[in-house]
């Protein structure tokens, strides 16, 4: 074993150098062996060919390999062929701006457009429900086709009509023949029965509604409406002759010249005189209005209106009495006939304004109607009181423009006016037939305060016939509310 001398140090480092040297020359010579050369199309893309049918395959060769070993190595086989089949393509310009859609000079403002539909979302007056969509069109949602919206509408109504009635003073009495003359036919006796008297009910009369309206624009947001009532005429007739039942047939009235105290001109006095009473009433109302209607709320198929505008009524009653008397041979009267005539006659004219709600719902082809309104106005009352008396004796007629209630001291006539208020109701059903029509059934009360009847304006304090009169009677206006009230059943053009 050969020693190594300590003083030697850099030799051995330089020994132990080379020796590594060696070995890392060895290890990269076989890496070097190992390892495949590079092909020169490796990392190139090579875009598919674009055309209409297949392509021909593209085969890659692989490079030829450094070392002798690689040599007996498969060739690497080539990817599948791709097909791409060319579409059609449009070409964007991006300079160019994008189409924006011309917007007419009402966009954005409430109203309809030419086609009916509504060009803002704010919507305005469209989507009338009275004509189930937008402005002029598609008038008719029940019968599933649109006909063009019409400026006018209207109804004409059938009637039957109830009316408050004249609540009429005790004016014909009746006591039996054994009565004393003294009292016979006298208010408050135990004998004596009220034939004409109190509250006279009114009957069903026949009577009418229409109305015509006008709208003032395309969207059905404002319209002219006019409307007219009448109430047919109605008559009562009471009627008493001497039946020969030997009762007393009267007409009571407290006596002016007897502090008030109650007595009866007697018609009818056995073995003293015969004869006959008749009673008449008249009654007649109509009375219409002028509006101005503006869209208030619409939605869900309905709409309110409020509207206001004039109003005006006349309601005139009369009351006529008329008495024949004939005195009887042996009689304190005998040949002298008596003739009496009283007429009373009430004319009641009502002016003012008046406003309210008019709203109208849609549920198919059925729909109701509910109008309410007030009115407040100046009511005018007239009263024209007439008298007139025939006294014939041995064929000789004596002539008097004086009656038995109708005296110098109220004959005439006599005005007065007075605040009024006037309200009115109005609820209908109705159902489309055709379109544009629809049959209706409905309710209706209107009301009007202050109102004075015949009966209110005549006093039954008075004299006898052979007493002139100074005081009584007198002109009265003694006012009630006067009522209104029908079943209505009418044709409508719907709007």
């Amino acid at each position: 074993m050969a020693t190594i001398p300590t003083s030697q140090p850099r030799k051995f480092v330089a020994a132990a150098l080379a020796w590594a040297a060696c070995i890392a020359i060895v290890f990269s010579a076989t890496a070097t062996a190992q390892t495949r050369q590079r092909e020169t199309t490796r990392g190139t893309y090579a875009p598919p060919v674009l055309e209409s049918g297949t392509a021909p395959a593209t085969k890659l060769q692989s490079s030829p390999v450094a070392n002798s070993h690689r040599a007996s190595e498969p060739t690497r086989q080539p990817a599948a062929p791709e097909v791409v089949r060319q579409v059609d393509y449009e070409v964007i310009e991006l300079s160019q701006e994008p189409s924006v859609l011309d917007m007419g000079p009402d966009y954005g403002s409430p109203g309809c457009d030419s086609g009916g539909y509504c060009d803002s979302m704010g919507g305005g007056c469209c989507g009338s429900p009275t004509c189930g969509g937008c402005g002029p069109t598609v008038c008719n949602p029940c019968f599933g086709y649109g006909m063009p919206c019409q400026r006018l509408f209207g109804s004409l109504e059938y009637s039957m009509y109830w009316r408050r009635g004249q609540t009429l003073p005790p004016l014909v009495t009746s006591s039996p023949g054994t009565t004393a003359v003294g009292v016979a036919g006298e208010l408050g006796q135990a004998t004596t029965t009220i034939l004409v008297g109190g509250l006279t009910r009114g009957e069903m009369t026949s009577g009418g509604r229409a109305q015509l309206g006008i709208w003032m624009d395309d969207f059905q947001c404002r319209s002219i409406l006019l409307r007219f009532w009448g109430v047919g005429d109605e008559t009562f007739d009471y009627s008493f002759a001497d039946d020969g039942s030997g009762d007393y047939l009267a007409v009571p009235f407290n006596n002016a010249g007897l502090n008030n105290e109650a007595d009866a001109f007697l018609i009818v006095e056995p073995n003293e005189t015969t004869g006959s009473i008749n009673i008449q009433t008249r009654s007649e109302a109509y009375g219409g209005d002028a509006l101005l209607r503006q869209k208030w709320r619409t939605g869900l198929g309905g709409r309110v209106d409020a509207f206001w505008g004039y109003q005006t009524a006349r309601i005139n009653e009369s009351l006529t009495m008329s008495v024949d008397s004939l005195g009887l041979d042996g009689g304190t009267r005998a040949g002298q006939r008596l003739q009496i005539t009283d007429s009373f006659q009430a004319k009641n004219e009502f002016h003012g304004a008046t406003f309210g709600f008019d709203s109208f719902y849609r549920e198919g082809c059925w729909s109701w109607t509910m109008l309410t309104k007030i009115g407040f106005g100046s009511m005018h009352r007239e009263a024209a009181i007439r008298g007139n008396t025939v006294r014939t004796s041995g064929g000789i007629e004596a002539l008097s423009d004086e009656g038995f209630f109708a005296r110098n001291s109220n004959i005439g006539d006599t005005s007065s006016s007075k605040f009024s208020v006037a309200p009115e109701f109005d609820l209908k059903l109705g159902y489309a037939v055709c379109p544009g029509v629809d049959l209706s059934i409905g309710y209706s009360f209107q009301l009007f305060t202050n109102v004075v009847q015949p009966s209110g304006i005549m006093d039954t304090t008075t004299t006898d016939l052979s007493t002139t009169s100074t005081s009584h009677p007198i002109v009265k206006f003694d006012d009630t509310s006067y009522w209104i009230q029908a079943l209505n059943f009418g044709l409508a053009w719907n709007y």
